[in-house]
């Protein structure tokens, strides 16, 4: 990780895929770690912005 001590990351994962493997890096450094699930739609899927807003509002700043 790059970021500063206190930084915070938003990760956007895929539905069926999810994974936080780096949560214990950022636990580590002192790093703020946040994520939205996407929403299936079709073979893909999509991330609800309001989701990310309301997410965004609860990182520290």
């Amino acid at each position: 990780m790059t970021l500063e001590s206190g930084s915070s990351v938003l990760i956007f994962q895929p539905p069926t895929r999810f994974s936080a493997v780096i949560k214990n890096t950022t636990d580590m450094e002192n790093i703020h770690y946040s994520f939205v699930v996407g929403i299936p739609k079709g073979e893909n899927f999509y991330i609800d912005f309001g989701e990310v807003e309301r997410t965004l509002e609860l990182i520290p700043s």
